[in-house]
């Protein structure tokens, strides 16, 4: 496998800490007279990207800012962390030698319009820098901002080894490479994928009633989500935030997405460090 630059390579300008008070999108501005409406300015801190000719929203943020055990996952995703403990079919990992660079690693998850290969419109990812995981959001302001997403996603994955997602296998990772194939993007898949819904179910099919991320929330993780937005909402707020231009429900979608990264953080450190 070719050698890849590490995510703490990766250069943003963080001179632009309030992109968003450049967005001219019409549709945004503020209604009067409705108090529920609200702007996506007003709604989420990012920053305007450019890629190629298109623009998209970049939303950053470091884990200690937002998790109260963060200096705990870093420490223990800076100890080696061993291929064995995973399931035989990594076999391919031991071609890499016996352990994993963790700055090799990136971790990824999608929220979409629905199920049928409609457009996506965030994708999250996080990775670790050697000090710190930084965790990012590419979000489509409309949808003619999906093929500028997925361009720059495209591009920082190509920096990473290994794709560690939730049920990505089957769901995140196929609907990445059919929306690219809408605009003649190659995802190349030249790294590992490690879905860590196939861990679960190997190790906690029979402690588990279901093996829903939510579910080893509780159980596993001791964690309860409060207020969060259903999953199965996310397609709908989307549209309506399309259709009006109200931002109310755009916070909630990135929230649920960034839970969802720590947790698949922490159920990968279990799986690593047994612990």
């Amino acid at each position: 496998m070719p050698q890849k630059k590490t995510g703490s390579e990766i250069k943003y300008d963080s001179r632009k800490k309030s992109g968003l008070g450049v967005v001219k999108d019409p549709a945004l501005v503020l209604d009067r007279d409705r108090a529920d409406f609200i702007r996506l300015s007003d709604a989420v801190p990012g920053q305007v990207l450019k890629e190629g000719s298109g623009e998209f929203l970049l939303v950053k943020r470091e884990l200690h800012d937002i998790h109260k055990n963060s200096d705990s996952v870093t420490r223990l995703f800076k100890k080696s962390i061993k291929i064995n403990n995973y399931e035989p079919r990594f076999s391919d990992l031991r071609k890499t030698g016996d352990l994993l660079d963790p700055s090799r690693i990136m971790f990824m998850d999608i929220e979409t319009c629905g199920l049928d290969l409609e457009p996506l419109f965030l994708i999250g990812a996080a990775y670790f820098t050697g000090d710190s995981f930084k965790i990012i959001q590419l979000f489509a302001r409309d949808l003619s901002e999906e093929r500028t997403l997925l361009e720059f996603y495209k591009n920082l994955l190509g920096h990473y080894d290994y794709l560690i997602t939730y049920n990505g296998r089957s769901f995140d990772i196929p609907y990445i490479r059919s929306r690219g194939n809408e605009y003649k993007l190659s995802f190349q898949e030249d790294f590992i994928d490690i879905d860590l819904l196939i861990e679960v179910r190997r190790r906690w099919k029979t402690r588990l009633p279901d093996c829903r991320l939510q579910t080893v929330e509780k159980c596993i993780l001791e964690r309860n989500r409060k207020g969060d937005i259903p999953g199965r909402d996310i397609p709908a707020a989307y549209h309506n935030y399309i259709r009006t231009g109200n931002a109310s429900k755009i916070k909630d979608i990135l929230e649920h997405n960034v839970i969802d990264i720590i947790s698949m953080i922490e159920i990968f450190i279990l799986f690593s460090h047994d612990v």
